[in-house]
């Protein structure tokens, strides 16, 4: 039986620029038509692919899936 579901979305347990960077990078790369396509959706999440970071106010840090697809929605 589940007693609890634990989630560590800030690096409370896992480093959150190595999980989630690396991540962001890849599925950027991926969604991307190029390097510079790359950055610009990026830029529109507030994530530096040259450093796996994230700004201090990214949507990816503190906001909801939605928010974050519509920051990506204009470079796309």
């Amino acid at each position: 039986m589940i007693d609890a579901l634990l989630f560590d979305k800030d690096g409370t347990l896992f480093d959150f620029r190595v999980s989630w960077g690396r991540w962001a990078a890849g599925f950027l790369a991926g969604l991307a038509t190029d390097a510079d396509h790359a950055d610009r959706l990026g830029r529109a999440i507030g994530f530096d692919a040259a450093t796996l970071g994230f700004a201090p106010d990214s949507p990816v840090i503190a906001a909801t899936a939605r928010d974050i697809a519509a920051a990506l929605l204009p470079q796309l």
